[in-house]
């Protein structure tokens, strides 16, 4: 008979086993070192086995690798579970009252302080004991062996005693040291060093379960099979094709999104939002990392009701955490941001936290994709996480950099996502509006056209003087309009009236940004408008000399001539700037021409702006000649009626 080393399976060792849960045959056992600090003085353990035998060690460890001086060593006698552990003077032997039953899972708490120790299997009354002597501390060495033993050499005669020297036959699921959880798995995936002859208990459970609507199966635990159902489908075995408006996501499912990685879009500086409703108290709600576990990553976690926010740039984390734990079943808005090594985090009403990262590195960069809910595979998380498991209840916002993900239609993968119960479901908006869903209300964006709170006004008037709510845009597209913009040449004039400080009033760029790309833009910023320009060579800006945020009619003239630009408004003193770099004369874009605002407006602004303007624009002119909002039609935009 073969002897299997750890990972390899069959009367010849010739087949492979992903062990999950380890299964064990009487001549098996698994082992790690001696997590000393944990079981020198005190601890508390627990065991969650299925026995196949009513005999067979589980836990043994020991000051001497034959066995000798102090050791704890944890089995089962003749159906009974048993406790030994000696200081030095003489051993501790508690039993439980209570006999095991062969293939039902048991449940195995035991515990020691100093000299006294404890034992509980399932739910039956606790047995104490005490070691003889005035000796306190366990002094342990080497490995702690799981499920069996490592050679056949005796013993001390203790463990011989009622067959404690037995391998173990069945079942581990979990082992918990003083709330460390063993990784029964074989290293690097898990912790478990060495070992033989170790099957795996989940093996043939997916035999009959047969998922539907491309879902896989997996084991969810050694008896037990899950099916991982693609997005848009749902049920035991992926039989339910469903509409998700709003992402409703369960740890005991393995539930996740994923998103395209974030690669190097975001060396020094990044931001996040996220609005969700919590139904357990932890869980992964963002996650981003490198396929290697080490070094870079960025999460947000959920971890028993409070907020942390852990990155890394490479030299160390940073930790965060919400002074205040939230509520379930409750709404709540998490912002964080990472500017090179500083960190922020900020809570609903809580106070703001920060920190800073240790080590002189300042950038990150990812390789794996961006997870939201959870992940597909523990295996990817930093070694620095702390919570693994996916997030329990609904996710109903991400931002990242202030550009709001589609989370269905833009991701990549996801599994056993749900829909959330919203008023979204019951399409408020109807086919001319699309619903966003506000935390326990909603709000409507209507497709042009069209007007109201539920977009059901169909506009038939002419807009020509178009008004703008911050969440608007009229986007233009015509070879009239897109060869007026790119050249050495600017020219536009146009009337505004604005009741907000801040917001996009204009844009021309390119269709896919990078620092370095061409682009001209005006702006609200604290009320007053910004001119914004770069032909190549590095960016201009022009500041109006007053607010114009005041609900009035103002008249804005601009005319860039090559690297120099020239903007007045009303009646002011013209403002004047010029951009660097001689060579760079020509503007060169290729994405037409916005007005009020745009869609994925912080990612293809590079966070210059992150909401459009509130108020009017008329008589919006190109080159003096082209009345662009009377003559031209748009391609595309939303939430536009006529200013009143």
């Amino acid at each position: 008979m073969c002897t299997c080393a750890l990972g390899w399976e069959g009367a010849m060792c010739e087949d492979t086993v992903n062990i999950r849960f380890p299964r064990f045959y009487g001549t098996s056992y698994l082992s790690i070192p001696v997590p000393t600090s944990k079981l020198y003085q005190s601890f508390y353990i627990t065991i969650s086995f299925k026995p196949e035998s009513l005999n067979g060690r589980l836990l043994f460890a020991s000051q001497e690798e034959d066995g000798k001086g102090d050791y704890m060593a944890v089995g089962l006698v003749d159906g009974k579970a048993v406790f030994r552990f000696d200081c030095g003077q003489g051993a501790a032997v508690i039993t439980s009252r209570t006999s095991i039953t062969l293939y039902k899972w048991h449940t195995l708490k035991i515990g020691r302080d100093a000299r006294k120790g404890w034992l509980q299997l399932d739910d039956a009354r606790m047995v104490r004991g005490s070691t003889p002597g005035t000796f306190s501390m366990v002094t342990l060495k080497g490995d702690l062996f799981v499920g069996g033993f490592n050679t056949t050499a005796e013993v001390r005669d203790g463990l011989r005693i009622k067959h404690m020297f037995q391998g173990f036959k069945g079942c581990i699921e979990s082992i918990d040291i003083s709330n460390m959880d063993l990784d029964l798995r074989p290293y690097p995936k898990g912790s478990m060093l060495g070992g033989q002859n170790v099957g795996e208990c989940s093996d043939g459970v997916c035999k009959h379960h047969v998922c539907t609507n491309g879902g896989a199966c997996i084991g969810r635990s050694p008896d037990q099979a899950m099916c991982l159902c693609p997005l848009g489908t749902h049920g035991s075995v992926c039989e339910d094709v469903i509409e998700i408006h709003t992402p409703s996501f369960n740890s005991s499912h393995s539930s996740h999104i994923a998103h395209d990685s974030l690669g190097k879009k975001h060396l020094s500086f990044l931001q996040m939002e996220i609005i969700f409703k919590p139904k357990e108290p932890s869980g992964i709600l963002i996650y981003s990392g490198t396929e290697s576990r080490e070094g870079d990553f960025f999460s947000i976690t959920l971890d028993e009701n409070y907020i942390g926010f852990k990155f890394d740039c490479g030299s160390g984390p940073a930790v965060l955490r919400s002074t205040r734990p939230v509520t379930l079943h409750n709404w709540h808005i998490v912002e964080v941001s990472r500017t090179a090594r500083e960190g922020m985090l900020r809570v609903d009403n809580q106070p703001t936290v920060t920190a800073l990262a240790p080590g002189a590195f300042t950038q990150t960069s990812f390789d794996t994709n961006l997870y939201i809910g959870g992940i597909d595979d523990i295996d990817l998380l930093s070694r620095e996480m702390a919570v693994k498991n996916s997030f329990s209840g609904d996710i109903q916002r991400v931002l990242v950099n202030d550009n709001a993900l589609d989370l269905i239609n833009e991701a990549v993968g996801g599994a056993n996502v749900g829909n959330a119960h919203h008023p979204c479901q019951g399409r408020p908006c109807g086919y001319n509006g699309e619903c966003h869903p506000l935390q326990e209300y909603y709000f409507c964006d209507c497709r042009l056209g069209f007007k109201g709170t539920y977009c059901e006004i169909e506009i038939e008037e002419t807009v020509t003087e178009p008004s703008f709510i911050g969440r608007s845009y009229l986007w233009f597209a015509s070879n009239e309009i897109t060869s007026r913009l790119s050249g050495e040449r600017n020219m536009f004039s146009f009337e505004l009236r604005a009741t907000e400080p801040n917001g996009l009033v204009l844009w021309a760029g390119h269709s896919s940004m990078t620092s370095g790309s061409d682009f001209i833009a005006m702006g609200l910023e604290n009320g007053f408008l910004l001119l914004r320009f770069n032909l190549g060579g590095g960016e201009a800006v022009l500041t109006s000399r007053r607010p114009v945020n005041d609900g009035e009619w103002h008249v804005v003239r601009i005319d860039r001539l090559g690297i120099v630009a020239i903007m007045e408004v009303d009646n002011d003193n013209a403002v004047t700037n010029q951009a660097s770099g001689e060579d760079f004369r020509q503007l060169n874009v290729n994405d037409g021409l916005y007005l009020g605002g745009m869609e994925d407006m912080g990612e293809t602004t590079m966070n210059l702006y992150s909401e459009g303007m509130t108020g009017c624009l008329r008589n919006f002119n190109i080159d003096q000649s082209l009345k662009v909002l009377s003559t031209e039609q748009p391609d595309g935009g939303r939430n536009i009626k006529q200013c009143s």
